[in-house]
């Protein structure tokens, strides 16, 4: 017996839910919530969309938005993306939302107007075009068709339109727009026989054009009643047939249903709310159908009239198309006759199972109302059983849960000491590599102190050695070579201690600004003017305008001053006529490239790797001290740059520096 109570309230329930399900799917408003991807399925802002040429909507930033629609707008037959050079790929509706995919268009619209000789427009008037595909399209009003054309396709010439009765002439293009020329086909007649008047196609223009504004058959037979169909040319009889048969389909669709009225309701509506607007929407299309119903005869016998005054006009082409069009008339009527019929029959059959059900439950309800006593009273006491175990139940969970609070503090007190244990042990490491990187450091700069301190004071000695042995000779000597051994004693003295106030003022640099490279390297060639014109030096200079660097102002002079004194000197130990020096500053990737290339005696590939140390003479005839490259490699340190060199022996030497923008 148990058993079976349960299957009823399961078929109860069940049928409830098909109730519910079967009216909530007729409400006449629901809201929709529109989402656009591209076709990677990301989700597309800011798109525009009409949906059903009525509904717009823009999903913003978030690529969605909601909109309300009716049932009439159900399923979904258009959806145009508003945005120019997008298209919809695809769309899906299911549960409440609308999904739209989009992608760029693959093709274009191009706008063709098609006028005659006279600059007249050529309406309603079909059209084919072969290009790339054939494509066949009538002229609006205005005598323009839209071509859909691939993205890389353009109109060449007139000869690619096929117009009947019409050659075309001409062909001219603007923009994103043609304008095409025709003329009329002239057909000349072997005998010159009698031609009987017609009226002009033209005069007929405004009553054709109005056809448009046709809205049920009894005003279209208004406005040709007046037009002799037997004396209109084909294309206007076209257009006529194609109006007449664009009303017949609408007349055809407003006989039928609207919507099942499985549409009108939610599943958020009560049952008995949901039986009145059933009850609604059944009064309401029984009253549709009774008009439409008078309006059909009204139309049919205002058509019937028509006929038979305009029958006889008819030629034999024209009575057979009209007999076809009332046989498909007919045959459509049929069809909707028995598709009404199938469906009255399926809804009462509905009807009748639905009451049948709601009596079946109504009588099970009332024969378990003594079991149903029954089983609260059983559930009473066995909800008085199951409190007193709840509660010995709630006291070990409190238990229980203090223990694993417990149990989880001690686990994470465990990971806290050793994810401390750990990071003293990076630290102790990361200590022993500092103090080893220091130490290395430290060892590094006492082994370059000693060759500082020997190498310094042996070439301070020498000047002053030469300087003492021209005093001893002073009276073996001219004045004047006496004073040139002295001055150029001196100079190499002076040049050995400005390398050396340059490398105490490296390690802690001054004046950090910014600064403009152009002027600072010219003013520096200025300074070597003399030396320029005393060998001859072919300078070419290139850097381009507003180039800054913010940067030590002191230690890039230095090495820009080092780098060209190098250039000047050892290019001219090489004996050629065209000493050349080239100073090249660019900008690229956020960094600063500073080169300076000169034509001298190259390096040597064996002592290239020694060039930047401290004291290193790359040539016995080098006039300094062996600093200049090793300075230059120092003054780069503080400002994070770089330094490349590429020489060739006896051909070219090349130094590249590399310094950033900004080094903060």
């Amino acid at each position: 017996m148990l058993a079976k109570i349960m299957v009823y309230r399961r078929c109860s329930v069940a049928i409830v839910g098909l109730l519910i399900a079967f009216i909530a799917s007729a409400q006449n408003v629901q809201r929709v919530q529109v989402k656009t991807f591209d076709q990677q399925l990301r989700p597309s802002k800011n798109i525009e969309l009409l949906i059903n040429e009525r509904i717009k909507v823009n999903t913003g930033e978030r690529g969605s938005d909601f909109i309300e629609m009716t049932t009439r707008d159900f399923p979904i037959r258009s959806v145009e993306v508003l945005n120019e050079g997008f298209e919809p790929a695809s769309w899906n509706f299911s549960k409440g939302v609308l999904e739209i995919t989009i992608r760029k268009k693959n093709y274009q619209l191009v706008t063709v107007l098609i006028v005659s000789r006279q600059q007249q427009p050529l309406v309603r008037t079909e059209v084919t075009y072969t290009g790339v595909r054939r494509l066949k399209l009538s002229t609006n009003n205005e005598g323009k068709i839209d071509l859909p054309l691939d993205l890389d396709e353009r109109i060449t010439s007139a000869s690619q339109f096929i117009i009947s009765g019409y050659t075309p002439v001409n062909l001219v293009a603007t923009a994103n727009t043609y304008s095409l020329t025709v003329e009329p086909i002239q057909v000349v007649s072997e005998t010159k026989a009698p031609v009987a008047q017609e009226v002009p196609s033209q005069s007929y223009e405004k009553e054709l054009a109005s056809l448009d504004t046709a809205k049920g058959l009894a005003s279209f037979y208004e406005i040709i009643s007046d037009i002799p169909l037997n004396n209109l040319p084909e294309d206007d009889k076209r257009i006529v047939d194609a109006r007449f048969n664009t009303l017949l389909r609408a007349m055809q669709e407003s006989m039928r249903a609207e919507r099942p009225a499985r549409e009108i309701v939610t599943d958020t509506t009560a049952l008995t709310e949901d039986i009145r607007r059933l009850i609604q929407q059944a009064t309401r299309e029984g009253q549709e159908l009774e008009y439409q119903r008078a309006e059909f005869d009204r139309q049919i016998d205002l058509f019937s009239r028509k006929v038979s005054d305009g029958l006889t006009n008819l030629d034999p082409e024209q009575r057979n198309r009209l007999l076809t069009d009332i046989a498909l008339l007919e045959k459509l009527l049929s069809e909707n006759r028995t598709r009404f019929e199938q469906n009255q029959g399926e809804y009462s059959q509905i009807l009748s199972e639905l009451k049948a059900q709601y009596f079946d439950i109504q009588e099970l309800e009332s024969k378990l109302t003594e079991s149903e006593a029954l089983r609260l009273k059983e559930q009473r006491e066995f909800r008085q059983r199951l409190f007193g175990i709840l509660a010995v139940v709630m006291v070990f969970s409190v238990l229980i849960v203090v223990l694993i609070r417990l149990s989880a503090n001690l686990r994470k007190q465990k990971k806290q000491l050793s994810l401390a244990n750990n990071e003293i042990r990076v630290i102790n490491a990361n200590l022993e590599n500092i103090v080893s990187k220091r130490t290395k450091m430290l060892r590094e700069a006492n082994d370059e102190l000693d060759t500082f301190l020997y190498k310094a004071s042996h070439d301070l000695r020498t000047p002053v050695a030469s300087i003492y042995g021209l005093c001893n000779l002073v009276d073996h000597i001219s004045k004047e070579e006496f004073l040139e051994k002295i001055r150029s004693s001196t100079a190499r003295m002076d040049r050995l201690l400005t390398s050396l106030n340059v490398i105490s003022e490296i390690n802690q640099p001054s004046d950090y600004g910014i600064i403009d490279l152009r002027s600072v390297a010219q003013n520096i060639l200025n300074k070597f003017s003399d030396d320029i014109a005393q060998y001859h030096v072919d300078v070419l200079f290139f850097c381009p305008e507003s180039v800054f660097l913010k940067t030590y102002p002191s230690l890039l002079e230095v090495v820009i001053t080092n780098m060209i004194d190098n250039a000047i000197f050892f290019g001219s130990l090489k004996n050629v006529d065209g000493q050349r020096m080239t100073l090249s500053i660019t900008q690229q990737n956020g960094r600063i490239e500073i080169m300076v290339e000169d034509n001298g005696i190259g390096i040597d590939e064996t002592i290239r790797p020694n060039i930047f140390n401290m004291f290193f003479k790359g040539t016995e005839n080098s006039r300094g001290n062996g600093l200049g490259l090793y300075i230059i490699s120092r003054c780069l340190r503080p400002m994070k740059g770089s330094v490349e060199v590429d020489s060739q022996l006896g051909v070219f030497s090349k130094f590249s520096v590399s310094l950033p923008i900004d080094i903060k």
